[in-house]
């Protein structure tokens, strides 16, 4: 452990960011794609125009890349398509890791541990909710913070200036936490420039110049879609919060303070080790996470911005930083987020086969409830989670697992009826895949 912590830092966070692609591509041939929201992006492939939340267009348009480009080269491979889907939900935040490292200057890459780790906690209690732009934005803001808080504005690169300004139009149009983002990036940003604005290069003035209107423009669209919201009522996203409260995250959060407060964690071993007891007790081994993964999101609100003012508070203050106490925690992280997947794929691998073999005896029409009943008792809590898609997966599952061409049944909500788009989803489907089907939703 003491060797993978004191190696040079270009070489432990390249085996991070080796660990995170194995981790997405795991989890994606895995079928991840097809759980949650993720089913429903997934079917936007087969509507004829792909549906895109104007508060969140930019990020909404990222997210969907793969289906924009199988769309246009008129591939319809339903593995290779969910496997691509399920990758690029995973992938698309990577580099936003990936440009965080590069726009921070050489003597100050040490402190790229502080988004690995408010990455890395996002991920373990919301990552099985990865279809969410609350990911991405949280990885845009890191960019912007990353450039404005560490750079030396007199001599900002022409790349870095890009990836700023890209970081800050894609924010315009993002997920609602840029509201609370915008405002902190802005007064770091501008006091800087301020200070040094007689110094700065031309091209440099003009770009930071530039992403200050952006970012104040994320903030007036931020404001106004949390206030409007287009998909959901604002006391959703306020219901969120609830999610904070759960003693999974509560003691991990308490947990993880200590842990970071002590001053030389080999000398607190304990206070580690009773740390990863927390992380794979309450996380790995507890359905909890699973639960609570659509609220968690609100993380990529929470984490980010408070780990950015613990960070300053570091940087300004004369603390002494033991920085490889950080990279454990990182290491503890990983590994969690790791194993996490490996059961958590298992899991929907389980569930997604039993409701395989359900429908293959099912009515045609079936309800949301029968399939619940069918499930065996430790399993049927997926089935109440993923209710709002379990139509889209009765299809997309029957295709996967029991290699047919065949749509023998279907799984309707016991609350209401099939709209119309929905019903308008299953006939492309049935006509882009050339499957055979007898059910008749009309």
């Amino acid at each position: 452990m003491k060797r993978i912590l004191f190696i040079s830092d270009k070489r432990f966070y390249l085996a991070c960011f080796i660990v995170l692609l194995l981790i997405a591509l795991f989890n994606a041939a895995n079928f991840i794609g097809i759980w949650s929201d993720g089913v429903y992006w997934l079917c936007e492939f087969f509507d004829p125009h792909i549906h895109l939340d104007h508060g969140r267009l930019f990020t909404h348009i990222i997210l969907h890349i793969p289906d924009f480009i199988f769309k246009f080269f008129t591939v319809i491979n339903i593995k290779l398509l969910i496997f691509t889907h399920g990758l690029w939900a995973y992938l698309g935040i990577i580099l936003c890791m990936a440009a965080i490292y590069k726009v921070l200057p050489e003597e100050k890459k040490k402190w790229f541990c502080f988004p690995l780790i408010s990455y890395l906690i996002c991920m373990i209690f919301s990552s099985y909710y990865i279809f969410n732009d609350s990911h991405l934005s949280a990885g845009l803001f890191w960019i912007i913070f990353s450039v404005y808080f560490f750079n030396d504005f007199t001599k900002i690169s022409d790349i870095d200036s890009i990836f700023l300004l890209t970081a800050c139009f894609i924010s315009i149009r993002s997920y609602q936490s840029i509201l609370f983002f915008s405002p902190l990036l802005l007064s770091i940003g501008i006091t800087k420039f301020i200070k040094t604005k007689k110094n700065i290069p031309y091209r440099t003035k003009y770009a930071l110049s530039v992403s200050f209107v952006f970012l104040t423009a994320a903030f007036l669209y931020g404001f106004y879609y949390t206030v409007n919201p287009t998909q959901y009522i604002l006391g959703e996203y306020l219901a969120s919060f609830n999610a904070l409260g759960a003693k999974h995250f509560v003691f991990f959060i308490c947990l993880l303070l200590l842990t970071l407060i002590n001053k030389n964690i080999y000398a607190e071993f304990t206070v580690f080790c009773l740390f990863a007891y927390a992380l794979f007790t309450f996380i790995v081994n507890s359905d909890l996470t699973i639960i609570y993964a659509n609220n968690m999101r609100i993380l990529n609100l929470i984490i980010p911005f408070l780990s950015v003012l613990f960070l300053m508070y570091l940087k300004i203050s004369t603390i002494k930083i033991n920085f490889e106490k950080y990279k454990a925690v990182i290491v503890l992280l990983l590994t969690v987020f790791a194993v996490n997947s490996f059961l958590f794929s298992t899991k929907i691998n389980f569930y997604f086969r039993n409701m395989a073999d359900y429908l293959k005896t099912a009515a045609t029409l079936s309800k949301t409830s029968d399939f619940s009943a069918y499930l065996p008792e430790k399993y049927k809590f997926m089935a109440k989670i993923d209710k709002n898609s379990l139509f889209e997966q009765s299809i997309i599952v029957q295709i996967l697992y029991n290699n047919t061409d065949i749509i023998n049944s279907v799984i309707l909500s016991d609350e209401s009826s099939l709209e119309n788009y929905r019903i308008n989803r299953y006939e492309n489907i049935i006509k882009k895949l050339n499957i055979n089907s007898n059910i008749n939703l009309r």
